[in-house]
């Protein structure tokens, strides 16, 4: 044989020996396994990864090559999950790193694997930053990337019929991308992302993130970072009160370890309670699943497969296979021929990673635990997506998002309340009004109407029933009807109110509301003034024109103004009903279009009815005690200080926006009016009702002033008692009533008693506090009088002696009975120019020293 050949197989043989000898290459699992803040779940996975070392064995049963694992623990620490990776590459000499469980964690460590040309596999790690052919050509992953979840997340919430949604997301890689994928397909799909608001990772505090998306009213929320952040993104959720039955809170596949966080407390499982997570569809039917399954639960009996098992499991087995079998680079498809790295690189070539291979030279798809595996060219899996739920420590998959991004239910969600029942993508608003079909319209609206009925009722019972009683008659009639009737305008503005606003239910509320408070203003400054003019005025100036027709024109010039002020409101910008929208809450209100022309308008109208109502109140005060029937002008007076503080309180209520509690401040509004129409109506009129009702001789209970009946009639004498002398003296007429002797700028009004002696044709007037020198003795026979002088009412007027004395009635009835006894003097005087003094009493002094004496019996009316 040539030595040629000799030597030739002598090579052959010495290469086939060095092929021959078995190689182990090394993989690490870089996995956070002893940190406490991932608890058990990834402890799971490394306990999972130790019972699939004895699959590994069966990759490649022709060579010897082997493939073991070296576990390396790493934490949050970016630093040390750096360090973590040098240490394996470079004093382990592994061909592949396994991990980590975050992306903040394998982001660095992939980049120590380009540099050393390592090959890099993560079952968990989502981050669209690693799918970077350029970045890191030797990385890919069994799961998707976070933009498939966010798609599936988005995806998802447009099948729930949602489209709104906000999101809450990390400021690191994980976060980022999570929340850029859903906001992505959520523009595809048309749903709103009402708010993206960002944390900085571990964070504890989210207040003002919180607040920002409580303030969009939007009820969907999604955690865009890890279950650790989201612990504490719930527990200031909770204290926000933005967990409950209307809210739903949704994040991505961290969660899917949220049950076995050592830190969790059993107010976190409640908080958790509806919520759902996106995760990689990993369980399977297939026998590699169903076999691996099986050796879990025969180790670990009661512990459920961890999060990311079986991803993790196909992560080691595409890296040990790929390290055996990987396809040279000029190998076109899966079915062409393979070969053995070792056998055509040479094992100390992988060992040492001084190769020059792609992607798709190391990973093939294969059929795996977690179901069909295969890669894009960025190393991304192209992944099928679960929709997990949480409920009182339990996991339900309810549905699945395929990678075609069709939606299959599987199971029912159960929600925060328990039921399944989809919530709705925002608050409820509430309809802040007052309609008749809600417990506030129909309690507003049956108040007025009770109102109404009880004021025609109560008039109606003294005006039309007892009409012909002489109480009734002495009544100023057209004046209290006005009264009742400006209280019915009243409250049928609040009912015109009641209800969704609508163009005429504005104008009525408007104009019923201005002219019924107006009127009443107006009758009272009416009233008051002649009251005023009547007792407290000292002018000597006859007073004229102040009957009945001249109130009434003063009073309808009052109104004339009111009405004009509306008028141009309704001309202008009527005010029209517009409706307010927010987050929680919808309103309609009547406004004007311009808010400045109906703060105008309105502060016109507030100053212009205030003018009278300050001119009301101080008449009022001036007459509050001029003696009157029932007290009527201190009655007058509380109705003035009524309405003033009703106005006080309700002008702010009736002019500002409340937002929120625009329905609240419409029912104080509305009771602050009704009892201020109550008052005003019983204080002025319906208290008669009473008086009608409890006695039938009316004219005996107006004062205790009123004339015996006999007297009243005739003027002659009912009985002829025995005076102190012996002589008989004529029953006599008397009372206490208001006096103003006519004196010039000196004349006021007094209480004095006062007595009549028909028979002598004297009339005595006593102060009423008794003192002598001011009583006045008149000789009526002699004189003159008069039943109406001009400008007073119920009042007659004495002329004897030269001078002239003013006394009031306290009614028609009252005062005719009077008229008639000084009328029956007169004519008696006329017929019989010489009048004896039957009284006995010879001079003025006795007179009145007998009337102080006998006067002081007579109560006062006032």
């Amino acid at each position: 044989m040539p030595l040629r050949w000799l030597v030739a197989a002598f090579v052959l043989l010495a290469t086939l020996a060095s092929r021959a000898i078995a190689a182990d290459f090394k993989i690490a699992v870089n996995l956070p396994y002893e940190d406490p803040n991932f608890g058990s779940a990834v402890m799971g996975l490394k306990n999972m990864l130790k019972l699939f070392e004895p699959d590994l064995a069966a990759i490649d049963p022709v060579t010897n090559h082997s493939v073991s694992l070296i576990y390396n623990p790493t934490s949050l620490s970016a630093a040390q999950c750096t360090s973590a990776a040098l240490s394996t590459t470079i004093n382990d000499g592994v061909v592949g790193i396994v991990g980590d469980y975050y992306s903040s964690m394998t982001i660095p460590q992939a980049y120590t694997s380009k540099y050393f040309k390592t090959w890099m596999c993560s079952g968990s790690a989502t981050s669209v930053a690693l799918s970077s052919d350029v970045n890191f050509p030797y990385f890919f992953r069994t799961i998707g990337n976070d933009y498939q979840q966010g798609a599936s997340i988005a995806t998802f919430v447009k099948h729930m019929g949602w489209t709104r949604i906000n999101i809450i997301a990390a400021t690191d890689f994980y976060g980022q991308s999570l929340s850029t994928g859903l906001a992505r397909q959520a523009d595809i799909l048309g749903i709103n992302v009402t708010s993206s608001v960002t944390y900085t990772p571990y964070s504890t505090n989210f207040d003002m993130q919180l607040a920002a998306m409580k303030d969009t009213g939007t009820m969907i929320n999604f955690i865009a970072g890890t279950s650790l952040d989201g612990l504490y993104v719930l527990r200031a959720a909770k204290a926000a009160g933005m967990i409950g039955p209307d809210w739903v809170w949704m994040s991505a596949d961290s969660f899917s370890a949220y049950y076995s966080m050592g830190s969790l407390k059993p107010s976190d499982i409640t908080n958790a309670n509806g919520l759902l997570y996106v995760s990689p569809k990993e369980v399977n039917v297939n026998p590699i699943a169903t076999a691996f399954k099986a050796r879990w639960d025969s180790a670990y009996p009661g512990l459920p497969v961890p999060p990311y098992g079986y991803l993790f499991r196909d992560c080691v087995f595409a890296m040990a296979q790929g390290v055996i079998k990987a396809r040279l680079r000029t190998i076109r498809t899966i079915r062409s021929r393979t070969a053995h790295l070792a056998r055509s690189k040479g094992a100390s070539v992988v060992q040492s990673r001084n190769y020059d291979l792609l992607l798709n030279d190391l990973v093939r798809e294969f059929e795996g635990a977690s179901g069909r595996f295969q890669v894009d060219k960025y190393g991304d899996r192209v992944a099928d997506f679960v929709i997990s739920n949480l409920y009182e420590g339990k996991v339900v998959d309810s549905y699945v998002v395929w990678a075609n991004l069709t939606v299959e239910r599987a199971a029912d969600i159960k929600f925060y309340n328990g039921k399944s029942t989809v919530p709705s993508d925002r608050y409820t608003q509430a309809v802040l009004i007052a309609q008749w079909t809600t417990a506030s319209g129909i309690a507003l609206g049956a108040t007025a109407i009770a109102l109404l009925a009880i004021i025609i009722a109560t008039t109606a019972y003294i005006f039309v029933i007892h009409r012909n009683k002489p109480f009734v008659a002495s009544l100023s009639k057209q004046f209290l009807l006005l009264i009742t009737f400006g209280c019915v305008l009243v409250l049928l503005s609040s009912i015109a109110s009641m209800g969704i606003p609508t163009a005429g239910s504005c104008m009525a509320s408007l104009w019923l509301f201005g002219i019924g408070v107006n009127l009443v203003i107006a009758i009272g400054v009416a009233k008051t003034y002649r009251t005023w003019t009547t007792f407290e005025s000292r002018s000597t100036i006859k007073i004229s024109g102040l009957n009945d027709r001249i109130l009434y024109a003063m009073v309808t010039l009052i109104m004339l103004g009111q009405i004009l002020i509306l008028v141009i409101w309704s001309a202008a910008e009527p005010p029209i009903p517009i409706t307010v929208a927010a987050k929680t809450y919808i309103y309609t209100q009547c406004n004007s279009p311009t808010p400045s022309f109906q703060n105008a308008i309105v502060s016109v109208s507030i100053a212009y009815n205030a003018i009278f109502l300050v001119i009301f109140l101080y008449f009022s005060f001036a007459t509050r005690n001029v003696p009157s029937v029932f007290n009527e002008h201190k009655s007058i007076l509380y109705s003035g200080q009524n309405i003033m503080l009703s106005s006080i309180v309700v002008t702010p209520f009736a002019t500002f926006d409340f937002t929120s509690s625009t329905l609240s401040a419409f029912i104080v509004k509305h009771s602050i009016i009704f009892s201020a129409v109550t008052f005003v109506f019983v204080a002025l009129v319906g208290r008669l009702a009473l008086e009608v009702n409890g006695n039938k001789d009316a004219s005996k209970l107006l004062s205790s002033s009123s004339l015996a009946s006999q007297s009243g009639k005739s003027g002659s004498s009912a009985a002829k008692p025995m005076s102190p002398s012996g002589h008989s003296v004529v029953w006599s007429a008397k009372g206490t009533y208001p006096v103003m002797q006519v004196a010039g700028l000196l004349s006021q009004w007094r209480t004095m008693r006062v007595q009549l002696y028909p028979m002598e044709g004297i009339l005595v007037m006593m102060p009423d506090d008794g003192t002598l020198a001011l009583g006045v003795v008149l000789d009526v026979a002699i004189g003159r009088f008069h039943t109406a002088p001009n400008g007073y009412e119920h009042v007659i007027e004495v002329i004897a002696e030269g001078k002239s004395w003013m006394v009031q009635f306290s009614d028609v009835e009252e005062h005719k009975r009077w008229a008639g006894v000084l009328g029956a003097i007169s004519n008696a005087s006329a017929s019989s120019p010489t009048r004896a003094n039957a009284s006995g009493y010879t001079s003025k002094a006795a007179l009145l020293k007998n009337d102080s004496t006998a006067l002081k019996r007579v109560p006062s009316t006032n």
